[in-house]
């Protein structure tokens, strides 16, 4: 019962957040430095879903330090990582949950840290734009490359289930990163209110 309500409020969070996007990419592609982005973004993005394997050194990475980070996020303390050309695990004292466990799959860490460079500056130069739109290519390439039957991390919650879960909220934090990059910090609460008004009006 746990699992379909999760399911039904991560769909729920990912629709009223891509309305959110939907209303908001005329401001985004107005942006100063929107094609900077762009550029790097489609031709990084598309380079790498053309030549990166499914098991890259890099990408494990991204996908190991994804389940750190949560289960930090969580409190549970790290045990070990280890990672190498064809797999990776990392081990951490506590129980699992959702979010530690299917992390990889929807959480752009790389852009994530880079975007908290976006609390120094009002106005950043293209170069930071530039930067971004690799960082972001890189982890949804990554995470969408790790969508394959073969995940063991999906077997332990249901395949169903954690492709649902992880699809929306890969979805919601794609639109809310857009979000904190093209309008600051102070677009994460906008979002939030919008998708709670984007429902109200129906009830």
């Amino acid at each position: 019962m746990l699992r379909v309500v999760t399911a039904l409020l991560s769909i729920l969070l990912a629709v009223g957040s891509a309305h959110y996007g939907i209303e908001q990419i005329r401001y985004w592609i107005d942006h100063t430095h929107f094609w900077y982005f762009a550029g790097a973004f489609v031709g990084l993005g598309i380079l790498l879903a053309l030549v990166m394997k499914q098991s890259s050194f890099y990408s494990t990475l991204r996908h190991e330090m994804c389940h750190w980070l949560f289960s930090v996020l969580f409190l549970h303390k790290p045990v070990g990582i280890s990672v190498s050309l064809q797999e990776g695990e990392y081990v951490y004292s506590g129980k699992s949950n959702y979010f530690i466990t299917l992390a990889p799959y929807f959480f752009p860490i790389v852009t994530f840290f880079l975007l908290l460079l976006r609390l120094l500056f009002d106005n950043p130069g293209p170069l930071f734009f530039i930067v971004i739109g690799l960082a972001m290519a890189f982890d949804l390439v990554s995470s969408i490359k790790d969508y394959h039957c073969g995940q063991s991390d999906w077997r332990r919650f249901g395949r169903p289930f954690s492709v649902i879960f992880s699809a929306t909220m890969l979805a919601f934090f794609t639109v809310l990163h857009f979000s904190i990059l093209f309008e600051g910090f102070s677009a994460v609460p906008r979002l939030f209110k919008h998708a709670f008004h984007f429902y109200a009006k129906f009830f």
